[in-house]
């Protein structure tokens, strides 16, 4: 009987991709925490709460990039038939960020003088960290089309081996005495691994020779995409440049480990959207879009629940694995779990709004991470208030993001 279930669930289109990346970004999140684990133990809740930052920053950076990697996907599995127009699409994407990036490295290294001042960060790493612009700009593109093309499998690979090195790298640099530039220079490693890997398994892609013409309708799909993915990205990141901001740097390391457990929720049930995402966009009929949401929903509830039970039953152990520094925080463990489950749970119905073009609607997300801003910035008094607002701010986007589709699937 077991078996025959396993038959039926790997059958389906949805289940086998999303498992497949729930396993490989399931691995890329315990490499996260283990990267995690050694910053606070190698360098204490003070330099742990600069790193945490710079991630946060980075995580901002990606806003451009997930749209990218979101926009390869579409046209991937609209041109998959036809290698010609995959190979024009996929160079002038590589040409064109990699000049974006460029200029967005400048631009960042202009001001990291008064952005360190803001957020009491040495300017030379924040220069120093800036290197991840490219990275975060180009890998995205490769992944895009792999995802795409529907091969979880490399997709899934290159986030295992960006993991691995990403911690490899942090260990060794920071144990030689280079500290937060150790911890950055193992994110920058993981970066350039994980473009090589994508890069070789596209290459067949690479070498097609065609002429570059104009794809239609790209960019207008791209802003309202850009848009969608940088708010859900400000959605899960805000928070702990928030809490630099008005906390002290130790209470604000604390709170960034806090966060960082919220976060594995969010990253264990983001590729369910991802796999969800080619899938509504090659079905023809409202029910099967609608089979494949109802779905993705219920993984991600079930995911959601098991991670908010887990925090709940081992709040200290798991808050004392990252050092006795962080001991006395345990308590709030499961709110920011809380708030990022209301968030992974908005997630699929954003990227439902872009596989069917509904992206009008997508574009009120400007309103609610404004009132996630306001509400952290009013009730920034201590750690409590300020993860009520986050919890707060998640769920009324949840609600009007949850009535908004069975409005639309009920027309």
């Amino acid at each position: 009987m077991i078996k025959d279930f396993l038959k039926r669930f790997l059958k389906n289109d949805l289940a086998r991709g999303s498992l497949i990346l729930i396993v490989a970004v399931g691995f890329l999140n315990l490499f996260n925490v283990i990267f995690h684990f050694v910053s606070t133990r190698l360098l204490g809740p003070a330099d742990y709460s600069v790193v945490a930052t710079i991630i946060n920053i980075a995580y901002i950076f990606t806003i451009p990039t997930e749209a990218i990697q979101t926009i390869l996907c579409k046209y991937t599995s609209k041109f998959k038939n036809n290698k010609k127009k995959l190979n024009n699409l996929l160079v002038k994407s590589v040409k064109k960020f990699f000049f974006i990036s460029l200029i967005c490295f400048i631009l960042f290294a202009l001001i990291s003088p008064l952005t360190g001042s803001v957020l009491k960060i040495d300017s030379k790493l924040l220069i120093f960290s800036g290197i991840m612009i490219f990275g975060i700009f180009l890998l995205p593109i490769g992944r895009g089309v792999l995802q795409g093309k529907k091969d979880f499998k490399k997709l899934g690979l290159s986030f295992f081996l960006e993991g691995f090195v990403k911690v490899f790298g942090a260990l060794v640099l920071i144990l030689i005495g280079l500290r937060v530039y150790g911890a950055v220079g193992g994110i920058l490693l993981s970066l350039i691994t994980g473009f090589l890997i994508v890069g070789y398994f596209i290459k067949d892609i690479f070498k097609i020779k065609s002429k570059r013409n104009k794809i239609k309708g790209i960019y207008s799909y791209s802003y309202p995409t850009l848009i969608s993915i940088g708010t859900i990205i400000l959605f899960y990141s805000i928070d702990v440049i928030l809490a630099k901001i008005f906390f002290s740097p130790d209470i604000a390391g604390k709170y960034a480990l806090l966060s960082m457990f919220g976060k594995v929720i969010f990253f264990a049930t983001s590729p369910i959207s991802k796999a969800m995402f080619p899938l509504i966009s090659e079905k023809k009929t409202i029910r099967e879009k609608r089979d494949i949401t109802k779905k993705a929903f219920l993984f991600v509830f079930l995911i959601a629940i098991a991670g908010i039970i887990i925090y709940l039953l081992f709040p200290q152990t798991l808050v004392q694995i990252f050092g006795k520094d962080f001991l006395g925080f345990e308590r709030y463990i499961v709110l920011p779990a809380i708030a990022l489950s209301f968030l992974s749970l908005t997630n699929i119905f954003v990227f439902y709004n872009l596989a069917t073009d509904k992206l009008k609607l997508n574009l009120c997300l400007i309103f609610f991470i404004i009132l996630q801003v306001v509400l952290m910035s009013i009730f920034s008094q201590n750690i409590m208030s300020f993860l009520i607002a986050f919890i707060v701010s998640n769920a009324i986007t949840f609600i009007f993001y949850l009535f908004s589709y069975f409005k639309k699937t009920k027309k």
